[in-house]
């Protein structure tokens, strides 16, 4: 149930801080430690804390895979964490499938940029005379960063994380490496309004895509996701 972590958040200011190592939370990026929202990058969307955004599959996803549905992100601060609610509901118009979740996804903010330190989801599913629940917990014991403290054209970065995820059925460990890289600028325009963006693509084991990122805004556009609404925090 967990979505890519980057199209939970990712993107007010021309900058978000100094380039810097891939150094991990608690290293040495920690001289430039998590004291205000200012502390995260621009463009991961985690400044605006209280904010709330909607979101929906794009067009193309539904019509390839006959999957609608809408949820919801609300951004708070824990501390000098930050810690995104998701709320949703899927339906799978080829199976009848309907699915019900929430999740939690914990990240920290430093010199070296965001990193996904916790995540945990619970859900329901309903097809017929089918249906049941579950839930998953994933500890990041080496946390990936979802993106550096700067970003701009041309930018790239390395994700590297690893940890374990506990659900009702089994706990395995995990680990990936992800690639991403700028490789566009312009303007965009969703359901949401039109924003000035940057592009990444990312490389997966298994998989790749796009996101647009809107400065103060975040994500706005994902190759199966597309920004409906949002509205600004505290």
């Amino acid at each position: 149930m967990e979505r890519s972590h980057l199209a939970v958040f990712l993107v007010w200011l021309p900058a978000c801080g100094t380039p810097s190592s891939d150094t991990g939370p608690g290293g040495d990026a920690d001289a430039d430690a998590d004291t205000d929202p200012e502390s995260c990058c621009v463009h991961s969307g985690l400044r605006n804390v209280g904010g709330t955004w909607r979101w929906a599959f794009t067009e193309d996803h539904e019509q390839a895979t006959g999957e609608s549905g809408s949820w919801t992100r609300t951004l708070e601060r824990d501390g000098e964490r930050r810690q995104v609610t998701e709320k949703g509901v899927t339906y799978d118009h080829r199976t009848g499938m309907e699915v019900c979740w929430t999740a939690v996804f914990t990240y920290v903010c430093d010199g070296g940029g965001v990193w996904i330190v916790h995540s945990e989801t619970e859900y329901t599913y309903e097809s017929g005379t089918v249906a049941g629940d579950g839930w998953s917990d994933t500890t990041y014991t080496d946390p990936g960063r979802v993106m550096p403290r700067w970003i701009e054209m041309g930018s790239t970065w390395t994700q590297r994380a690893g940890g374990t995820i506990r659900s009702e059925a089994s706990i395995v460990d995990f680990s990936y490496t992800t690639e991403y890289a700028v490789t566009d600028t312009g303007p965009i325009t969703v359901p949401a309004g039109t924003f000035d963006t940057l592009e990444v693509e990312w490389t997966g084991s298994a998989e790749m895509g796009t996101f647009r990122a809107a400065p103060g805004v975040g994500t706005v556009w994902t190759t199966e996701e597309v920004l409906l609404e949002w509205s600004t925090g505290r």
